[in-house]
Protein backbone atom coordinates (compact mmCIF):
# COMPACT_ATOMS: atom_id res chain seq x y z
CA UNK A 1 0.00 0.00 0.00
CA UNK A 2 1.22 3.30 -0.89
CA UNK A 3 0.91 6.35 1.25
CA UNK A 4 -0.15 9.62 -0.21
CA UNK A 5 2.66 11.97 -0.92
CA UNK A 6 3.46 14.51 1.72
CA UNK A 7 2.74 18.01 0.61
CA UNK A 8 5.67 20.21 0.14
CA UNK A 9 6.14 23.86 1.11
CA UNK A 10 4.80 25.02 -2.28
CA UNK A 11 1.70 22.97 -1.83
CA UNK A 12 1.18 24.44 1.61
CA UNK A 13 1.68 27.99 0.26
CA UNK A 14 -0.80 27.45 -2.55
CA UNK A 15 -3.31 25.99 -0.14
CA UNK A 16 -2.75 28.95 2.19
CA UNK A 17 -3.18 31.39 -0.72
CA UNK A 18 -6.39 29.63 -1.63
CA UNK A 19 -7.54 29.76 2.00
CA UNK A 20 -6.68 33.44 2.31
CA UNK A 21 -8.56 34.21 -0.92
CA UNK A 22 -11.54 32.34 0.50
CA UNK A 23 -11.73 34.59 3.61
CA UNK A 24 -13.24 37.64 1.81
CA UNK A 25 -15.64 35.34 0.00
CA UNK A 26 -16.56 33.67 3.26
CA UNK A 27 -17.00 37.13 4.83
CA UNK A 28 -19.33 38.15 1.99
CA UNK A 29 -21.17 34.84 2.30
CA UNK A 30 -21.52 35.38 6.03
CA UNK A 31 -22.88 38.94 5.43
CA UNK A 32 -25.29 37.61 2.80
CA UNK A 33 -26.34 34.83 5.17
CA UNK A 34 -26.96 37.43 7.90
CA UNK A 35 -29.02 39.54 5.49
CA UNK A 36 -30.96 36.44 4.44
CA UNK A 37 -31.49 35.59 8.08
CA UNK A 38 -32.77 39.14 8.74
CA UNK A 39 -35.08 38.90 5.73
CA UNK A 40 -36.21 35.46 6.87
CA UNK A 41 -37.00 36.88 10.32
CA UNK A 42 -39.00 39.69 8.66
CA UNK A 43 -40.83 37.12 6.54
CA UNK A 44 -41.51 35.02 9.62
CA UNK A 45 -42.87 38.11 11.41
CA UNK A 46 -45.11 38.88 8.44
CA UNK A 47 -46.19 35.22 8.25
CA UNK A 48 -46.99 35.35 11.97
CA UNK A 49 -48.97 38.58 11.50
CA UNK A 50 -50.78 37.03 8.54
CA UNK A 51 -51.52 33.93 10.61
CA UNK A 52 -52.85 36.15 13.43
CA UNK A 53 -55.00 38.08 10.94
CA UNK A 54 -56.19 34.79 9.45
CA UNK A 55 -57.06 33.48 12.94
CA UNK A 56 -58.99 36.70 13.61
CA UNK A 57 -60.79 36.36 10.26
CA UNK A 58 -61.61 32.72 11.00
CA UNK A 59 -63.05 33.72 14.39
CA UNK A 60 -64.95 36.58 12.74
CA UNK A 61 -66.23 34.24 10.03
CA UNK A 62 -67.36 31.84 12.76
CA UNK A 63 -69.20 34.68 14.51
CA UNK A 64 -70.68 35.79 11.18
CA UNK A 65 -71.76 32.22 10.43
CA UNK A 66 -73.39 31.90 13.85
CA UNK A 67 -75.20 35.21 13.36
CA UNK A 68 -76.24 34.11 9.86
CA UNK A 69 -77.60 30.86 11.31
CA UNK A 70 -79.61 32.85 13.89
CA UNK A 71 -80.94 35.09 11.11
CA UNK A 72 -81.83 32.07 8.96
CA UNK A 73 -83.80 30.59 11.88
CA UNK A 74 -85.63 33.90 12.40
CA UNK A 75 -86.34 34.12 8.66
CA UNK A 76 -87.70 30.56 8.70
CA UNK A 77 -89.98 31.41 11.64
CA UNK A 78 -91.16 34.55 9.82
CA UNK A 79 -91.67 32.58 6.61
CA UNK A 80 -93.67 29.98 8.50
CA UNK A 81 -95.85 32.69 10.05
CA UNK A 82 -96.28 34.32 6.63
CA UNK A 83 -97.28 30.96 5.14
CA UNK A 84 -99.84 30.50 7.90
CA UNK A 85 -101.17 34.02 7.37
CA UNK A 86 -101.41 33.47 3.62
CA UNK A 87 -103.19 30.17 4.24
CA UNK A 88 -105.66 31.91 6.56
CA UNK A 89 -106.32 34.57 3.91
CA UNK A 90 -107.06 32.15 1.05
CA UNK A 91 -110.79 31.75 1.77
CA UNK A 92 -111.49 35.45 2.51
CA UNK A 93 -109.51 36.39 -0.60
CA UNK A 94 -111.53 33.94 -2.72
CA UNK A 95 -114.76 35.40 -1.32
CA UNK A 96 -113.53 38.96 -1.91
CA UNK A 97 -112.67 38.19 -5.52
CA UNK A 98 -116.13 36.68 -6.01
CA UNK A 99 -117.76 39.72 -4.44
CA UNK A 100 -115.73 42.12 -6.58
CA UNK A 101 -116.58 40.14 -9.71
CA UNK A 102 -120.27 40.35 -8.82
CA UNK A 103 -120.18 44.07 -7.95
CA UNK A 104 -118.02 45.22 -10.85
CA UNK A 105 -120.82 45.67 -13.47
CA UNK A 106 -123.13 47.77 -11.25
CA UNK A 107 -120.21 49.79 -9.91
CA UNK A 108 -119.04 50.53 -13.43
CA UNK A 109 -122.57 51.71 -14.32
CA UNK A 110 -122.69 53.86 -11.15
CA UNK A 111 -119.26 55.38 -11.67
CA UNK A 112 -120.44 58.47 -13.63
CA UNK A 113 -123.17 59.11 -11.03
CA UNK A 114 -120.67 58.79 -8.18
CA UNK A 115 -118.21 61.10 -9.93
CA UNK A 116 -120.91 63.73 -10.46
CA UNK A 117 -122.07 63.35 -6.86
CA UNK A 118 -118.50 63.80 -5.61
CA UNK A 119 -118.02 66.90 -7.76
CA UNK A 120 -121.29 68.59 -6.79
CA UNK A 121 -121.76 67.67 -3.12
CA UNK A 122 -120.58 70.14 -0.49
CA UNK A 123 -119.70 69.31 3.13
CA UNK A 124 -122.85 71.15 4.27
CA UNK A 125 -124.97 68.91 2.05
CA UNK A 126 -123.25 65.83 3.46
CA UNK A 127 -123.93 67.08 7.00
CA UNK A 128 -127.58 67.66 6.07
CA UNK A 129 -127.86 64.15 4.60
CA UNK A 130 -126.35 62.68 7.78
CA UNK A 131 -128.84 64.68 9.87
CA UNK A 132 -131.71 63.41 7.71
CA UNK A 133 -130.55 59.83 8.11
CA UNK A 134 -130.36 60.38 11.88
CA UNK A 135 -133.99 61.62 11.89
CA UNK A 136 -135.36 58.91 9.57
CA UNK A 137 -136.69 56.61 12.35
CA UNK A 138 -138.76 59.42 13.92
CA UNK A 139 -139.88 60.65 10.48
CA UNK A 140 -140.93 57.14 9.49
CA UNK A 141 -142.97 56.76 12.69
CA UNK A 142 -144.80 60.06 12.02
CA UNK A 143 -145.49 59.25 8.37
CA UNK A 144 -146.88 55.85 9.33
CA UNK A 145 -148.84 57.18 12.33
CA UNK A 146 -150.12 60.53 11.04
CA UNK A 147 -149.79 61.01 7.27
CA UNK A 148 -150.72 57.58 5.90
CA UNK A 149 -154.03 57.37 7.82
CA UNK A 150 -155.01 60.82 6.48
CA UNK A 151 -154.06 59.79 2.95
CA UNK A 152 -156.23 56.71 3.33
CA UNK A 153 -159.28 58.88 4.08
CA UNK A 154 -158.73 61.14 1.05
CA UNK A 155 -160.59 58.67 -1.14
CA UNK A 156 -163.74 59.35 0.88
CA UNK A 157 -163.14 63.13 1.07
CA UNK A 158 -163.17 63.71 -2.71
CA UNK A 159 -166.90 62.98 -3.19
CA UNK A 160 -167.69 65.13 -0.14
CA UNK A 161 -165.71 68.03 -1.64
CA UNK A 162 -167.63 67.71 -4.91
CA UNK A 163 -170.91 67.85 -2.99
CA UNK A 164 -169.67 70.90 -1.05
CA UNK A 165 -168.72 72.70 -4.29
CA UNK A 166 -172.11 71.94 -5.83
CA UNK A 167 -173.88 73.31 -2.73
CA UNK A 168 -171.70 76.44 -2.83
CA UNK A 169 -172.70 77.08 -6.47
CA UNK A 170 -176.37 76.65 -5.72
CA UNK A 171 -176.08 79.05 -2.77
CA UNK A 172 -174.30 81.57 -4.98
CA UNK A 173 -177.10 81.36 -7.57
CA UNK A 174 -179.78 81.77 -4.91
CA UNK A 175 -178.03 84.80 -3.45
CA UNK A 176 -177.79 86.30 -6.91
CA UNK A 177 -181.61 86.11 -7.22
CA UNK A 178 -182.26 87.95 -3.92
CA UNK A 179 -183.30 91.63 -4.59
CA UNK A 180 -180.55 94.15 -3.77
CA UNK A 181 -177.76 91.61 -3.69
CA UNK A 182 -176.39 92.86 -7.00
CA UNK A 183 -175.56 96.24 -5.41
CA UNK A 184 -173.99 94.55 -2.36
CA UNK A 185 -171.89 92.47 -4.66
CA UNK A 186 -170.75 95.59 -6.60
CA UNK A 187 -169.85 97.34 -3.35
CA UNK A 188 -167.92 94.36 -2.21
CA UNK A 189 -166.11 94.17 -5.55
CA UNK A 190 -165.30 97.94 -5.43
CA UNK A 191 -164.30 97.78 -1.76
CA UNK A 192 -161.90 94.88 -2.54
CA UNK A 193 -160.29 96.87 -5.33
CA UNK A 194 -159.87 99.92 -3.03
CA UNK A 195 -157.93 97.93 -0.46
Amino acid sequence: MRLPPIPGPGDVARTLDQLVSLVPRASRLLSSAEELLTEARGLLDRVEATRTDADRLVRSAGDTRAEANRLVKRVEVTRSKADDAIGDLQEPFRRLVGLLDALEPPLLRLQPVLERLAETTTPAEVDAAVGLVDRLPALTDRVEGDVLPVLGTLATVAPDLHDLLAASRELNELLGNVPGMGRVRKKLDNGDSDD
